[in-house]
């Protein structure tokens, strides 16, 4: 049913996952809180930045809000608009603002607002002039209550480090949050000359933003564990900048220091400091022998790990070109956890 003045507002949250452990996390936390939701495919039948992923739809006011009130204190880089919505939208939304002309055009100016902040840039259609033209309303008579964004709360980042900010209970989960749904924990096996094997595994953490606070808090977290993180920028404005380990002695420190926070690659995480970076540093991967188990093991960290780990040197591949006996690999002390595979001495 359109409201009277023939325009309605409406707000939702949308996440995309192609982990499945992530989404069942977030579907739990959001059935806790009485909150209404959808999940469905991402492009099943086609491609794209989604593709394969799973969508978790958020509509409607009520929902959005009791998400946002819960984790507003735990938000850092988006904590602006955050309180932009709790503070200045939904209040005026629970008061019937919108049912009116002027109340609407009031609220459509924070949304504007709010989408400034988010970087997304004005409405080209239904903006404040759109609707001070649409119904003739003499801009004078317009009463607005400026919103005021906490701008102090993401200030220190950008001045002192992130040694002024609540360490524990601020940043490192939300280093984490980061490494368990945004960046991408790779195995790589390329082709090489310059070993036995005629194969180099490689391992990088990397992070793709458009968001120069979200990169300057990751590497000022690395900064603080004493490693050096690589940040590559775009020269196109609309690609995203990265930040990236490759070093395995930083790699180790750096996921060393959240495991115990991580939720969705924990077992991944497991794996790749219990299993593989010992193997490499034990040089398993340098001889046809037990390389082949440690691509068993890859596999499975890959499986784990989901985003940015597709991969042509399988196991399944090593078997066809070596001519080997599936029967032959045996690299790993059975257990029921995977975060305890060990190679057989």
């Amino acid at each position: 049913m359109e409201h009277d003045i023939g325009y309605r507002i409406t707000t939702k949250l949308i996440v995309n996952s192609e982990l499945e452990k992530e989404v069942d996390l977030i579907c739990q936390y959001l059935s806790d809180l009485c909150v209404n939701y959808t999940t469905f495919q991402n492009n099943p039948k086609g491609s794209g930045a989604h593709y394969g992923s799973q969508r978790i739809r958020i509509k409607g006011h009520r929902g959005v809000k009791t998400i946002l009130s819960q984790i507003r204190d735990y938000t850092l880089l988006r904590r602006q608009e955050v309180d932009l919505l709790l503070d200045e939208f939904y209040p005026r939304m629970d008061q019937g603002f919108h049912l009116e002309k002027q109340g609407f055009i009031e609220m459509v100016k924070i949304l504007d607002e709010f989408r400034e902040i988010m970087g997304r840039g004005p409405r080209e259609t239904h903006s404040v002039d759109y609707f001070i033209e649409k119904w003739d309303i003499d801009p004078r008579f317009l009463s607005y209550i400026e919103p005021t964004p906490d701008d102090d709360f993401i200030q220190p980042a950008l001045s002192v480090g992130v040694d002024s900010w609540d360490f524990n209970s601020k940043i490192r989960p939300y280093i984490a949050g980061l490494v368990d749904s945004k960046c991408n924990l790779i195995v790589t096996v390329k082709k090489t000359d310059d070993t036995g094997v005629g194969y180099r595994v490689a391992i990088k953490i990397r992070f793709k933003t458009k968001q120069d606070l979200a990169l300057l808090v990751f590497d000022d977290y690395c900064r603080s564990l004493g490693i050096n993180a690589t940040i590559t920028r775009s020269d196109e404005e609309s690609r995203s900048d990265q930040i990236a380990l490759t070093a395995r002695d930083d790699i180790e420190i750096f996921l060393t220091s959240l495991r115990d926070y991580l939720l969705v690659r924990r077992d991944a995480v497991d794996l790749l400091l219990d299993s593989i970076l010992p193997a490499l540093e034990n040089g398993k991967h340098l001889n046809r022998e037990t390389f082949p188990a440690l691509i068993a093991i890859i596999d499975t960290f890959r499986q784990k790990a989901g985003r940015g780990n597709r991969a042509k040197y399988t196991l399944d591949y090593f078997l066809n070109e070596w001519d080997l006996d599936p029967d032959s690999v045996d690299p790993i002390v059975g257990t029921s956890d995977d975060s305890q595979i060990q190679f057989r001495d």
